[in-house]
């Protein structure tokens, strides 16, 4: 999609991360460390398609009380 993007000079990357990407939480490392590495390469394209027309938004939302999540006995962002 992005070659078509650059062609026309107009588009939107969109992705979904999360609030984990900012910070370590117990027993979830590896997802943080995965939804930091989606930030900092996001944030890397933005600067590379800076003045394309091409923008680029990382959406970061925090947890949603499901029954996966109960169980975290830590403080969820």
């Amino acid at each position: 999609a992005l070659p078509d993007m650059l062609a026309r000079k107009s588009g939107h990357l969109v992705a979904v991360s999360s609030l984990a990407g900012y910070t370590g939480l117990p027993s979830e490392s590896a997802y943080c460390a995965s939804k930091a590495a989606v930030n900092v390469y996001l944030d890397g394209l933005r600067r590379h398609l800076r003045g394309t027309g091409v923008l680029v938004t990382t959406l970061c939302p925090g947890f949603v009380k499901t029954p996966m999540t109960e169980k975290n006995e830590h403080p969820m962002p």
